[in-house]
């Protein structure tokens, strides 16, 4: 696939579930495209406001983000808005309900963490609306999707989705911090790791520094970016910068 975008593309696009999962696992090589003149965009799923009436996981969560009756959807495009700017990235927003939010006939679809890092529910509607939604993106030269790696619910959708819409023109981003383990990463690739191509993207200092500073807006989710910085940094080190898959 061509990396220079033609006119009426978007050159690059990356595929978010949740407001902060490309910068997490994207972040170094969004903002060396950047730098190099590109505008990348960051499709992110997850967006919607919250409704009113909320399960008890889904009122934890919102304690535990310091957000308790907070409009936790303004907050975080807020935040979203801000990482995009450090990045140099187009933020949008497809504005589907988290799944900790979904419910269908009154039954919370995914009322625990368990259930939400488990196998996507078939009465669960986001599927169609995603595939109806990505079908509707401009042309790209590059679309890069989650692996799904750790089994969220929102990321295997996501991937289901473009692959769905893209087929084997997708680039795959590792989603961190869960692809940290070989095993969640390998079972990502189902554990056919041979039939995988790996490319290592380097990232300058200032390319991973702009990717912590990304990060660090995202203040409802790290309200001490310091611990998830250091497993960035570090891991970064380790690898040589960001990893991407594509099939062979």
């Amino acid at each position: 696939m061509a990396e220079t975008a033609a006119a009426g593309e978007a050159g690059a696009i990356y595929l978010s579930p949740h407001l902060d999962d490309a910068a997490l696992s994207c972040g170094g090589q969004i903002v060396a495209r950047s730098r190099r003149g590109e505008r990348p965009w960051i499709v992110t799923a997850c967006t919607a406001a919250a409704p009113a009436e909320l399960s008890p996981f889904a009122r934890r969560l919102h304690r535990q983000w310091g957000l308790d009756g907070a409009d936790v959807a303004d907050v975080r495009r807020r935040e979203d808005r801000a990482a995009c700017a450090v990045l140099g990235a187009e933020p949008h927003h497809l504005d589907l309900l988290d799944g900790a939010y979904r419910r269908v006939d009154g039954d919370w679809l995914y009322p625990t963490w368990r259930a939400l890092c488990g196998p996507p529910s078939p009465r669960d509607p986001a599927l169609a609306r995603l595939v109806e939604l990505l079908a509707r993106l401009p042309p790209a030269a590059r679309v890069v999707a989650p692996l799904a790696a750790g089994g969220h619910v929102d990321h295997r959708l996501m991937r289901r989705a473009a692959e769905e819409v893209f087929g084997r023109r997708l680039t795959y981003y590792e989603d961190l911090p869960y692809a940290r383990s070989r095993i969640v990463l390998l079972r990502a690739l189902g554990w056919r790791r041979w039939r995988w191509r790996r490319q290592t993207i380097p990232l300058s200092a200032a390319d991973l520094d702009a990717k912590c500073r990304a990060i660090a807006c995202y203040a409802s989710q790290f309200p001490d970016p310091h611990p998830i910085e250091h497993q960035i940094r570090t891991l970064a080190h380790h690898r040589g910068g960001e990893r991407t898959w594509q099939r062979r």
